[in-house]
């Protein structure tokens, strides 16, 4: 009996050690990624890594010719034309629980309520509305003016993202999805986005506008957030494009 009490201790140590290593086991994801599809031309490219709650292995340069590479902590390539550089790491992560925000302001969860199902599903799993501390930022410009940044929650729910206006592509997965096929599940999508809508559709009538919104320009509405003894002063509204509205909410 008491040598079991003498080994409770070290049994106890063995244990707590055990929980210890459970929770900070991290996951990983292969990722993969790459720039210079849609140029037409070779143009300079700089890429620059940010971790965020999340370790990144050193990037394994793909496709890249001299003098592409790395240099004061960014990766330098001429890409496109025809020529796809790339790189391909590791990315570890913790688990985690995420939580839905709880102070969603009123237009947004006015937006919500009026989108179709699949916009407010996406605005519902947009890292803003459902956050996530577990992130990779791109940085693609010397200043860190130029870039994105992607959640691993993003990750693990579309394992590939492609970003047009960056011409860079991400994906991840043992192996990751590749450009060519990524871009032909997109093709269904093709002309279906808010802007490419915007572009063709007829501009909407102010009954339709008013049927969806409240008419913030009247003097007796009074906004739910507003500061006393403030009023909402509404800018571009009758005589102008129903598609847009900005208002301000000024302390009077």
């Amino acid at each position: 009996m008491r040598k079991l009490f003498l080994l409770l201790p070290f049994l106890a140590t063995l244990l707590a050690g055990a929980i210890a290593g459970a929770a900070d086991a991290t996951n990983s994801l292969r990722l993969s990624l790459s720039w210079g599809y849609q140029s037409k031309s070779a143009a300079p490219f700089c890429v620059r890594l940010l971790a965020h709650g999340v370790e990144l292995s050193q990037p394994v340069a793909v496709n890249m010719e001299p003098p592409d590479g790395l240099r004061d902590g960014a990766w330098h390539t001429r890409s496109g034309g025809g020529d796809v550089d790339g790189l391909e790491l590791l990315l570890r992560y913790p688990s985690a629980q995420l939580r839905q925000i709880d102070n969603l302001n009123s237009i947004w969860a006015d937006l919500i309520a009026q989108s179709d199902a699949d916009t407010a599903r996406r605005l519902r799993s947009d890292p803003a509305f459902q956050r996530d501390g577990r992130r990779l930022t791109v940085q693609m410009d010397r200043e860190g003016t130029k870039g994105f940044s992607v959640a691993v929650g993003q990750l693990l729910e579309h394992r590939a993202l492609w970003v047009p206006s960056l011409d860079v592509y991400l994906a991840v997965g043992d192996p990751p999805m590749d450009f060519a096929a990524h871009s032909e599940q997109l093709r269904a999508w093709q002309g279906k986005r808010i802007l490419d809508r915007v572009r063709v559709e007829p501009e909407a009538t102010y009954a339709q506008y008013k049927a969806l919104w409240e008419d913030m320009g009247a003097p007796r509405y009074a906004h739910p957030s507003q500061p006393e003894p403030g009023h909402i002063v509404c800018l571009g509204w009758d005589g102008t494009p129903y598609k847009f509205g900005l208002a301000a909410c000024v302390a009077g």
